[in-house]
C-alpha cells in the first residue's frame, strides 16, 4: 500500500503524512481518513515522504478543499518534493491552497 496515513497533532491542526504515491489506489483511503479527522481547524497534508500525486491525488485534494471551505478552514500543503510539486503547478494549486516549506510556487 502506498499511503500509510498517520496523524500528528500540530498547532490545533491534524496533519496527514503521505508515504509514496498518492493516486487512485489510495484516493479512497485518503477520503476515509480525512472523514475522521477534525478539519474545522484547518489540516496540513505533508508530502515530505510522497514522490508522485497524480489525477486522482488531485481530485482528493479537491474534495477536501470543497470540505474545508464550507467549514471556512483551511488546508496547508506541506514539505512537496520536485515531482509533486511540479503537478500541483500544473493544477495552478498554488492558487486554491497554502503551501508551506519546500511547497513554494514562485
Amino acid at each position: 500500500m502506498s499511503l500509510q496515513p498517520r496523524l500528528t497533532y500540530d498547532d490545533l491542526s491534524h496533519t496527514i503524512q503521505i508515504f509514496g504515491r498518492f493516486d487512485f489506489s489510495i484516493s479512497k483511503e485518503f477520503d476515509n481518513l480525512v472523514q475522521k479527522v477534525s478539519i474545522d481547524q484547518g489540516v496540513g497534508i505533508d508530502f515530505s515522504y510522497c514522490n508522485y500525486i497524480d489525477s486522482a491525488g488531485i481530485g482528493a485534494l479537491v474534495r477536501l478543499k470543497v470540505d474545508t471551505d464550507e467549514l471556512d478552514s483551511n488546508i496547508r500543503l506541506l514539505n512537496c518534493k520536485d515531482t509533486v510539486l511540479e503537478t500541483l503547478k500544473i493544477a495552478d494549486f498554488y492558487k486554491l491552497f497554502h503551501l508551506e516549506d519546500s511547497c513554494t510556487c514562485n
